[in-house]
């Protein structure tokens, strides 16, 4: 059973990203390079889709910030600190984005690193991999099953919507989707502002009471550690000072 550290970190992540896009997208749309369309596909179809997504995308999350803001942030941070573990991470997850072509662009590269930098801040802000966790998801899902624009270059059929890409390719994406654009900066800085926030909501703890499973961090007020993404009381292990 989850326990109430990490659902309350879980929980609003959906929801953040419900926010975003929509934005960002409208925003694109004042400018003539996006339409919403208009919803297709039957009720049966959309539920299997919607279904399958949440799934699928469930477990990409999972995979992706285990390795690249758990355990690989963890081992590298004790080797060179927080920060610079955090940059070199979120160059290895956003420089395949852009080599990999197929529609892939350098502006999508680069916001796939910043959003992966995001992601890291807000595991050192939350001490969990939940937050992280649900925006991924909800990031994709967001576009691949609801907005139906592609997802980092990749267009998957059975979406909600069916939009008009319009206009010059660094304001809608192009190929990449709203990941390409150079608008999805907003979304990204807003990631920061919400870890940065949810950070300052939790509740202090000199004795650093609840703290994951594995690696161990050790901050001014928060110490926690990422081998699982759920929180327990941390009996033995490396301690790490994030500086």
């Amino acid at each position: 059973m989850p326990d109430r550290t990490s659902s309350a970190i879980f929980s609003p992540e959906l929801l953040v990203r419900s926010r975003f896009w929509p934005r960002k997208l409208l925003t694109e749309a004042s400018f003539g390079a996006f339409s919403f369309g208009q919803a297709g596909g039957g009720a049966i179809s959309l539920v299997q889709f919607s279904l399958f997504y949440a799934l699928l995308f469930l477990v990409v999350a999972v995979t992706e910030e285990s390795l690249f803001r758990g355990y690989g942030l963890v081992e590298l941070s004790r080797a060179i600190s927080f920060w610079p573990a955090a940059i070199f991470c979120s160059v290895l997850f956003g420089l395949p984005h852009w080599l990999k072509g197929e529609g892939e662009t350098i502006i999508g590269g680069i916001q796939a690193g910043l959003f992966s930098l995001a992601l890291a801040y807000a595991f050192r802000r939350t001490g969990s991999l939940w937050f992280g966790i649900g925006v991924h998801a909800g990031w994709d899902y967001g576009e691949t099953f609801i907005f139906g624009v592609p997802n980092s270059a990749l267009k998957l059929d059975g979406s909600i919507l069916h939009p008009a890409i319009e206009g010059p390719n660094w304001l809608n994406g192009g190929a990449a989707g709203p990941e390409g654009s150079v608008l999805a900066i907003l979304p990204v800085l807003g990631l920061f502002l919400a870890a940065w926030l949810l950070g300052r909501r939790q509740r202090p703890s000199p004795a650093a009471n609840l703290l994951p499973a594995g690696a161990v961090f050790a901050g001014p007020n928060l110490s926690f550690c990422v081998c699982a993404p759920s929180l327990r009381r941390f009996q033995a292990g490396h301690t790490l000072t994030m500086s």
